[in-house]
């Protein structure tokens, strides 16, 4: 298989797994993009500079990031942040274990912010009273100089 057709299979793998399958592209000689993400009232997007400040003043509840085991190795996260694989079958079990103040407001992250933005929801669905999507994720912290955790 090419590598260009190992990425759409491994996409489309993840669309279904999400439930979230597209519908074809309106461009056929292009790649299917995800379907938008609506997210819930409780949920919104955050800037690096934000997140960061919000980080040093002590106000976040927890800090989750949701990418892959590929991508989350070594000193590359946000201090103090928690892993949990957005396409694990126990997702909600394994935030719960977490046992986050879900009073408090909720950063989550992902590499550059859709699937953070899909996890929103179901922190939303677990009771999360506010839930911050890192804006252009972990890539973006990065750029930015954004401390990254032990």
């Amino acid at each position: 298989m090419q590598p260009t057709s190992q990425l759409l299979c491994r996409t489309w793998l993840v669309w279904i797994l999400m439930g979230t399958v597209p519908l074809l592209s309106q461009d056929p000689s292009g790649p299917p993009r995800p379907p938008s993400v609506v997210l819930p009232a409780t949920a919104r997007y955050v800037t690096v500079a934000e997140a960061q400040e919000l980080l040093n003043q002590g106000k976040l509840g927890g800090i989750v990031d949701v990418r892959t085991p590929d991508e989350v190795s070594g000193k590359n996260h946000l201090p103090g942040a928690r892993y949990v694989n957005l396409f694990v079958a126990n997702f909600d079990e394994s935030i719960q274990r977490l046992e986050l103040d879900r009073t408090r407001p909720c950063l989550v992250y992902c590499a550059l912010g859709g699937r953070a933005a899909r996890a929103a929801s179901r922190l939303d669905a677990l009771g999360f009273k506010e839930v911050l999507i890192l804006q252009g994720g972990f890539e973006a912290w990065r750029r930015q100089g954004g401390e990254l955790g032990q």
